[in-house]
C-alpha cells in the first residue's frame, strides 16, 4: 500500500532512477526526488485545505467516533447503573425530571422494561455527538462546506475525556448525547429571530428532560456564533438584538422546566438553588472546585499549554482581522472566553448540593471547541490548525486507552471477585442466612496503574466497583450477577469481638461471627 501511495507521486521510480545510477551528477542529481517531493507536498495540502460537504464531513465524525470508542463498544461493559439496568430492566429517570430520557428509552427499547440492546444505543450515541459537531462547525463558521482542521477542532465537543464516562453507560448515553445535540441546534437559527427563539426555548426544556449538565453549552455556543458574527462585520446593534432574543427565550425556556416540569430533588444531588444570601460565595467555592481540583489536576500540561495558546491566538486574530471595531472586538472576545469558562460548570455551581462526578464536568471540552473551531475558521491561523490536530489526536488517544483500561479493571475485579466467592463456598451456617458487609477495595487493576499516573482523568473515569459496600455499587454486581444464596448485605457489621474463622490470603480476608460475615478487601 505505502508503495503505491509513493508511486502515485513518482517518490519510488525516482529512487530507483537514482540508485541505478541514471540520473545526472552534481546538482541535478536529487531535482527528480525534489520534484516528486514537492509534488506530494502540494497535494498533502490540497487535501488538508479541501473543503468536506456537510454529509462528507458527517461521514467522517461518525468513522472518527467510531475507531475512538471501539475498544469500548466491543467489550459490552456494564458501566455502574447498567448492572442494575441489565439485571432489572428499570428506567428511574423521571426522579430526575429526566422525562425525555425515560420516555425516549421505552421507545428505543420498545418495551417499559429495558432490555440490554448495546451496542445500539451508544451508536445513537455516536451519531447524535456527530451531528453535534457538523452543526457547531456550521454555526460558528457560518459555511456549508468544511476542511479537515474544523473537523479536527469540533472534536473536543464530545470526544473530551469527561464525556467518556457518558458514553460509557449503555442506557443513558443515547440521552446524554441528545442533550449535547439539542444544546447546538439553535446554532442553525440564529438568523431567523422567530424560530432562533422557539428552538431556543423548546431545546432549553429538551436538555434538561435529558440531561442537564449540557445547558450551559448552549448559552456557550450561541456566544461563540455572535462572536464570529460581529468579527465578520455584522453590527453592534444587529449582535445584541440576537443576544436579547437568546436571553429572552432562555429565561421563558427555563421557567417553564421550572414551574411545569421540574421534580425537587434532595438526596445526593440537589436541584434546588442556593439561598440568594449565600449564592455568590456558594458558586465561587463550587467553580474553585471544579477548576482547581478536578479540570486542572486531570488535564495533561499539554492540553493546558494548547488552549491558552489557542485562546490568545484567537484573541489576537479577532482584533487584527475583524471587520469591526477593534477594542470592542478585543472586549468581546474576551468577555466570551471568560463567560464561557464559567458556563462550562456555571448552571451546576449555583446548585446547593452539585454532582461532581466527571459525567458532569464536561462543558470544558465544550469550550475548547468553540475556541478552536472559530480560530481554525481563519485559513493564516496555521498554530490555531496545528494545536486542533494536537488535542484531536490526543483525545482519540486517550479515549482508545480508556476502552482498554475499563476492560482490564473488569477483568481485575471478576478475578477477586471469584477468589472470595471460592472461599464463600467453603463457609457453612447449617443452612441459616448470613449477613455481610465487604470493606477495603479491590482497586484499580495492576495493568492501568501507570496509566492513571500519565492520565489522571482515566483514573476517575475508570470505576472501582467491588469494594466497600457503603457504595451501593460496590456490591450491586457481587449481590446481582453470581447468585449468591443466604447472603444479605449488612453495613452495620464491624470487626470487633473473635471471629469464629478466619480465612485469609493475599487479596482478601473473611471473618466469621456466627451469622455474619466480614469481606476485607486488600
Amino acid at each position: 500500500m505505502l508503495c503505491t501511495f509513493l508511486e502515485n507521486f513518482n517518490v519510488l521510480s525516482c529512487i530507483k532512477y537514482t540508485s541505478l545510477g541514471g540520473g545526472k551528477s552534481g546538482s541535478n542529481y536529487l531535482d527528480p526526488i525534489k520534484d516528486s517531493l514537492s509534488t506530494f507536498f502540494t497535494q498533502f495540502s490540497l487535501f488538508v485545505n479541501k473543503k468536506f460537504s456537510s454529509k462528507t464531513t458527517f461521514l467522517i465524525f461518525i468513522a472518527i467516533y467510531t475507531i475512538s470508542l471501539f475498544s469500548l463498544l466491543r467489550e459490552n461493559i456494564n458501566y455502574i447503573d447498567d448492572v442494575d439496568r441489565t439485571a432489572l430492566g428499570y428506567t428511574g429517570w423521571i426522579y430526575f425530571s429526566r422525562y425525555s430520557s425515560e420516555y425516549l428509552s421505552q421507545v428505543l427499547h420498545a418495551n417499559s422494561y429495558l432490555a440490554d440492546i448495546s451496542p445500539i444505543p451508544q451508536i445513537i450515541a455516536i451519531i447524535e455527538l456527530s451531528l453535534a459537531c457538523l452543526y457547531l462547525i456550521k454555526g460558528i463558521s457560518g459555511k456549508r462546506e468544511f476542511t479537515v482542521w474544523q473537523i479536527a477542532a469540533s472534536l473536543p465537543l464530545g470526544l473530551n475525556p469527561y464525556f467518556l464516562e457518558c458514553l460509557s453507560y449503555k442506557f443513558d448515553s443515547p440521552y446524554m448525547a441528545l442533550s449535547v445535540l439539542i444544546a447546538v441546534v439553535p446554532l442553525l437559527f440564529i438568523k431567523h429571530a422567530y424560530l432562533f427563539f422557539i428552538f431556543t426555548v423548546i431545546s432549553i426544556n429538551v436538555i434538561c428532560t435529558s440531561y442537564q449538565a449540557s445547558l450551559g453549552i448552549l448559552p456557550m455556543t450561541v456566544s461563540f456564533t455572535l462572536l464570529s458574527l460581529y468579527i465578520k462585520g455584522e453590527s453592534l446593534r444587529s449582535v445584541f438584538k440576537t443576544g436579547l432574543i437568546f436571553a429572552s427565550s432562555f429565561v421563558v425556556g427555563f421557567f417553564i422546566f421550572k414551574i411545569l416540569i421540574m421534580n425537587p430533588v434532595q438526596t445526593y444531588v440537589s436541584n434546588s438553588i442556593a439561598p440568594l444570601s449565600e449564592l455568590p460565595s456558594v458558586f465561587y467555592e463550587h467553580m474553585k472546585n471544579y477548576y482547581l481540583n478536578l479540570v486542572i489536576p486531570d488535564s495533561s500540561k499539554l492540553w493546558i499549554k494548547l488552549t491558552i495558546l489557542v485562546s490568545i491566538t484567537l484573541t489576537l486574530f479577532a482584533v487584527f482581522n475583524s471587520k469591526s471595531n477593534k477594542i470592542l472586538t478585543l472586549v468581546f472576545t474576551l468577555f466570551t472566553i471568560f463567560v464561557a469558562l464559567i458556563l462550562t460548570y456555571g448552571f451546576y455551581a449555583c446548585l446547593e448540593q452539585p454532582l461532581f462526578t466527571p459525567r458532569a464536568l464536561y462543558g470544558i471540552g465544550a469550550v475548547i471547541a468553540c475556541i478552536i473551531v472559530l480560530a481554525v475558521s481563519n485559513k493564516d491561523l496555521y498554530i490555531a490548525k496545528i494545536c486542533s490536530i494536537i488535542f484531536a489526536w490526543s483525545f482519540v488517544v486517550v479515549a482508545s486507552a480508556y476502552g482498554n483500561a475499563i476492560v482490564a479493571q473488569r477483568n481485575w475485579e471478576e478475578f477477586r471477585i471469584a477468589e472470595v466467592i471460592q472461599d464463600l463456598t467453603t463457609i457453612e451456617n447449617n443452612g441459616q442466612p448470613f449477613k455481610y458487609r465487604t470493606l477495603g477495595s479491590a482497586g484499580h487493576a495492576p495493568a492501568i496503574r501507570n496509566l492513571n499516573h500519565v492520565y489522571p482523568v482515566i483514573g476517575r473515569i475508570v470505576p472501582v466497583t467491588f469494594g466497600d459496600s457503603g457504595w451501593m455499587w460496590n456490591v450491586e454486581k457481587f449481590n446481582r450477577y453470581y447468585e449468591i444464596r443466604n447472603m444479605t448485605l449488612d453495613n452495620s457489621i464491624t470487626d470487633t469481638g473473635n471471629p469464629d474463622l478466619v480465612k485469609e490470603t493475599m487479596y482478601h480476608k473473611v471473618m466469621v461471627f456466627k451469622d455474619k460475615l466480614l469481606i476485607i478487601l486488600k
